[in-house]
């Protein structure tokens, strides 16, 4: 699974001090003569395409959860231009940020919005929106941090004793056996969050079913994505790339996306209803959002808003014949 996620990058500048062994400064080189304008563009286009590269390779940083925000199911969550991403044992939300397009209406209609000419709905610039990827039949687990990243991340808010600081970074967030010898691990490199499924032998994959709620809708696309739409934003799911390792080798099995019709997501991970106060109210999802995601200013806040639509898409995997005695790996690309 990707999902972009722009995330600030940090980038150290590290200048180089000629320094003597006396402590004076020692001469400094001679320029190059200036290049000529195409001269000049072929290098900064090759010195861009170096910083890509290693940009790319940043890893997001997944952050634990001290108390700075304000939902204690919270363990971690990832922030970003526009997007947090949390991560609890009901399952994960995205909280997104984006403009919204104007509706269309057939009449003039009433509540929020300016009506224009031609039945157009001006709405704010910028809106938020939360939608979850909810574990189906799922034992209720909570997540777990792995590989330790170098950064700390320190919020400075309110009163003294209520800074957070040092809080500890990890570079993968992951789910063990969330369904019976199944653990789903999520990671990812500069704005890219991915997933993969590890069904450890013997386990059973088609126990394997998650579902998105809050969308307004969940398609597949002609190449075999999977396509999450909201108001604001598009999210969703490459191609998904099902593979073993023999011999050293990735050895591929055929897969696919299968969706399942939409149902009522106020099912407990045991498929039990139970009353929509007790599950779903630190859950709120489907609905324009309020809190400040922007974490140069202060740490997120978990979404607070009415509760949207109950009905989620579900979706599972079609696999093709594979040995259940290795690991199977389930990679959304």
């Amino acid at each position: 699974m990707k999902k972009y996620i722009q995330q600030k990058s940090v980038v150290t500048l590290i200048f180089f001090n000629l320094i003597g062994i006396n402590g004076s400064w020692a001469t400094v080189p001679e320029v190059d003569p200036p290049q000529s304008e195409p001269a000049k563009a072929s290098a900064d286009k090759a010195d861009t395409k170096k910083v890509q590269a290693v940009l790319s390779q940043v890893p997001l940083y997944f952050i634990e959860n001290r108390g700075q925000i304000d939902n204690s199911a919270v363990s971690y969550y990832v922030t970003g231009k526009g997007t947090t991403v949390y991560f609890t044992p009901d399952g994960v939300t995205f909280a997104l940020m984006g403009a919204r397009a104007p509706l269309t209406l057939p009449s003039p209609l009433g509540g929020e919005g300016r009506v224009r000419g031609g039945g157009a709905v001006d709405t704010p610039p910028q809106q938020q929106w939360a939608v979850r990827l909810e574990f189906i039949g799922a034992n209720k687990v909570t997540p777990r941090a792995e590989s330790p990243l170098p950064a700390k991340i320190s919020y400075f808010k309110g009163p003294k004793d209520q800074w957070k600081t040092g809080l500890k970074t990890f570079s993968k967030v992951v789910y063990p056996d969330l369904w019976p010898g199944i653990d789903m691990v999520f990671y990812g490199k500069r704005s890219q969050l991915e997933y993969d499924l590890v069904v450890h032998p013997g386990a059973d994959s088609s126990r394997i079913k998650l579902a998105y709620r809050g969308a307004e809708s969940v398609k597949l696309t002609n190449e075999g994505a999977l396509e999450v739409s909201t108001p604001v934003r598009t999210i969703g799911e490459g191609k998904p790339y099902v593979y073993q390792e023999k011999d050293g080798k990735q050895v591929e099995v055929a897969s696919s996306y299968r969706l399942e019709s939409s149902h009522d997501s106020r099912a407990t991970s045991k498929g039990q209803p139970q009353g929509i106060a007790s599950t779903l109210e630190h859950s709120p999802v489907g609905a324009p959002l309020v809190g400040d995601l922007n974490p140069e200013t202060t740490s997120p806040s978990f979404p607070n808003a009415p509760i949207g639509n109950t009905e989620s898409v579900a979706y599972g995997f079609n696999l093709g014949p594979y040995d259940n005695t290795q690991p199977l790996i389930l990679d959304p690309l």
